[in-house]
Formats: structure tokens, C-alpha cells, sequence
């Protein structure tokens, strides 16, 4: 989710943190979604692209 289309997700991936530890209802975050997606970093970006394309 890119709110604007120079974005670079960091406010998606802010609410997406926010929601899966409202979800566990913990304090602690055993998680970052920013580092797994830095690993997994050409992967992601090839996924965002297709689904932004309107491809399976």
C-alpha cells in the first residue's frame, strides 16, 4: 500500500505493525516488517510491481 504514488510505504508499513500487535495485544513487538522486507528486498519489490500491474 503506497498512499501516493512516489511513496515508499513506511506509513503502510507503520499501520501494518500497529495492527498485528493490536491483534497479539502485547506491549512487545517480536516482529519488524521493515527488516524482513529489506531481506526479502527484490522479491517485495517484484511482487508490489506486479500486483500494481494487475498481474497474478
Amino acid at each position: 500500500m503506497h498512499p501516493f504514488e512516489d511513496g515508499n510505504g513506511r506509513i503502510a508499513r507503520a499501520i501494518g505493525a500497529l495492527g498485528l500487535a493490536r491483534l497479539e495485544q502485547s506491549a512487545q513487538r517480536f516482529y519488524s516488517m521493515s527488516a524482513q522486507i529489506r531481506r526479502e528486498r527484490n522479491e517485495y519489490y517484484a511482487i508490489l510491481e506486479r500486483t500494481q500491474k494487475g498481474e497474478s
